[in-house]
């Protein structure tokens, strides 16, 4: 049997000081058949860039940005509408 892949979506707005945290926590899990879909909500510090970067180390994550503040659901929609999971899990940032 097929293993189920698992989308992990995250809302990320002005989040530097969290990114790694998360991340790493993530991608350290037992369970490894996942995808993390991060939407950036126009954020205005360091966030984006480090998300790129983690997007470089693992193809697991997919980084979407929004050209301006839409807030969490609207940026989760949007994870939502590029998810390839059978499983979805909503994940905050912080």
């Amino acid at each position: 049997m097929d293993e189920k892949i698992v989308s992990i979506i995250i809302a990320c707005y002005n989040a530097e000081n969290y990114i790694e945290s998360c991340l790493d926590s993530l991608l350290n899990q037992t369970y490894q058949n996942f995808e993390i879909i991060i939407c950036d909500d126009a954020s205005n510090d360091n966030s984006l860039s480090l998300l790129m970067e983690y997007r470089k180390k693992d193809d697991r994550i997919k980084v979407l940005h929004n050209d301006t503040n839409r807030f969490a659901a609207f940026s989760r929609n949007r994870c939502l509408e590029i998810s390839k999971g059978d499983f979805i899990m909503i994940q905050d940032i912080d």
